[in-house]
């Protein structure tokens, strides 16, 4: 009986053995549907943040919206940084968003919660910023003084704007995007885009619009007046790329103007008067003149200019505000300072063959060496030593 019973046993087990073999197969099968079912259907982080971004490029909005716990809304804000809506218009941000380009790089889920890392890629506002100031505000300077009504003007600088956007380099930099589990599916918490004015240093003025700290307008302290106090986290501007020319000296330039096409035009230094002889006139050319602060003159310099040809046949522009003081050491002079009566004023409308002299005029330290700059970092620069 015991033998028997062991053989059994045994036979038992090869029983249970032999169908477990067969089974195998059934239940690897099995669990391979189940698990990759479960791969199929559960929702994929990356995926989503690429589904938001496709549909915000689009321009539909309720479809992005699917994938977000946020309002969309905060894109625009945290995407675009703050300005004028007359410059910046709808065409510019479209065109700014289909050049933003997000690649997932890989997530991690902790729990309820995503992170999805991605790479974006978008124009560098650092560049475009720096273009649109050293181009676009002279030239609005120039075009109020000739007369253009602010329509015109704003109608110039979007198109300046647009034609900047398209020639300004992309780069790419790193953010990682959470999302939320909400139900069965992923929603964004935040836009996968970091903050624009973080990434290229655009901080927010008093007034709330972003502004490069470099670019805004010089002050001077009660305490200080040796050189002008301005804001230039990124360092001093760069010197002028052409050798001044001096008195006497006729300099050529062939540039293109955003109104009147491509110009020729000479320009001509004819004097300069600083210190007491510049403030005997600036007095008699006005009473309501004010005597510069201590440390101060003001430094008055007669310009010839001549508009040798021009592509459209239409006046050239010339005022004052083409021409800025550059110190030594190479900061720009606050000028946009305003004297009355000092005649004549380098301010025309140049036909071809016209010719015309008038005064611009700076406030700068009586120590200082400056040099006159006429379209500083545009196409059409010239420098004048004013000694």
């Amino acid at each position: 009986m015991k033998e028997l019973g062991s053989k059994r046993i045994g036979m038992k087990k090869i029983i249970e053995l032999a169908l477990l073999k067969k089974l195998f197969p059934l239940f690897l099968t099995l669990n391979l549907i189940f698990f990759c079912g479960g791969c199929l259907t559960f929702p994929d982080p990356e995926k989503r943040v690429v589904n938001f971004w496709s549909a915000y490029q689009e321009g539909d909005y309720k479809k992005a919206e699917y994938y977000t716990a946020f309002d969309v809304e905060e894109v625009f804000e945290r995407i675009w940084p703050p300005g004028d809506d007359e410059i910046f218009s709808d065409k510019m941000f479209q065109n700014y968003i289909e050049r933003v380009d997000i690649t997932v790089k890989g997530h991690e889920v902790d729990d309820s919660r995503a992170y999805v890392e991605v790479y974006v890629s978008w124009p560098d506002m650092d560049y475009f910023m720096d273009r649109l100031m050293v181009e676009a505000v002279p030239a609005a300077f120039s075009a109020a003084a000739a007369g253009a009504d602010e329509e015109k003007i704003d109608t110039f600088l979007r198109t300046l704007s647009l034609e900047i956007l398209e020639e300004t380099p992309e780069i790419t930099t790193p953010h990682r995007v959470p999302l939320e589990l909400e139900g069965d599916d992923w929603k964004l918490v935040e836009p996968p885009v970091p903050h624009v004015k973080e990434v290229f240093d655009l901080p927010e003025g008093k007034d709330g619009n972003t502004e490069p700290e470099k670019y805004r307008v010089p002050t001077f302290s009660k305490d200080f007046w040796g050189e002008p106090e301005i804001q230039d986290v990124k360092g001093e501007l760069p010197a002028p790329s052409k050798e001044p020319a001096g008195a006497g000296e006729v300099v050529k330039l062939d540039f293109h103007d955003a109104l009147s096409g491509r110009v020729k035009l000479e320009i001509e230094l004819l004097e300069t008067l600083r210190g007491e002889m510049a403030w005997k006139k600036v007095k008699e050319a006005s009473p309501s003149n004010e005597r510069p602060p201590e440390g101060k003159e003001y430094l008055l310099a007669k310009f010839r200019i001549r508009l040798i040809e021009g592509e459209k046949g239409e006046p050239l522009n010339i005022s004052d505000f083409m021409f800025e003081a550059v110190s030594h050491r190479g900061v720009v002079y606050e000028n946009y300072l305003t004297l009355e009566g000092l005649e004549p004023v380098l301010k025309v409308r140049l036909n071809e063959a016209e010719e015309y002299q008038g005064w611009t005029y700076f406030l700068v330290g009586e120590k200082d060496k400056p040099l006159a700059v006429f379209q500083r970092g545009q196409e059409g620069e010239a420098c004048f030593n004013l000694e």
